[in-house]
């Protein structure tokens, strides 16, 4: 539902920007907000490559948060580059550190359930058993001690 809403609502506030600052401005405005939707998307892509790194040395509890608050900015660095002002402003909203804080718990609760149930499904199968495939056909294969 809100993929059919959204682009309404921002045709609407595109034509509300453009009522109020002029055709113009308004264009100046969507070209502004995409170079700087590009300059957050590839700053958060550094900082989630260094948190990440940063998080995983440190501490192990630290980064499902950690992480889930880079993730944040870097959507919120991606919604500023779509052109629309309601995707800018809360991307905007996503580069402020108390907005990611509130929100980085429910990603980083989700990120962590989802990495450890596929720990978990793998886990306690019992012994591993190593084998080696052996061509039929290949007369140095008989030859092992363990195949006579």
């Amino acid at each position: 539902m809100a993929v059919l809403v959204l682009p309404v609502l921002e045709l609407v506030a595109l034509v509300a920007v453009g009522g109020a600052l002029g055709f113009f401005r308004t264009i100046a405005l969507l070209i502004l907000a995409a170079f700087v939707g590009s300059w957050i998307v590839r700053f958060r892509m550094a900082r989630l490559a260094l948190t990440t790194a940063t998080a995983v040395q440190a501490d192990v509890a630290a980064v499902p948060r950690a992480v889930g608050s880079a993730v944040l900015g870097l959507i919120g660095g991606v919604l500023v580059l779509i052109p629309g002002f309601i995707t800018s402003v809360l991307g905007l909203a996503l580069q402020l550190p108390p907005v990611r804080a509130l929100l980085a718990h429910r990603v980083s609760s989700q990120f962590t359930t989802t990495v450890g149930s596929v720990g978990n499904r793998f886990g306690g199968r019992g012994d591993v058993i190593d084998v080696d495939v052996v061509d039929p056909k290949d007369p140095s294969a008989n030859a092992s001690p363990e195949l006579s």
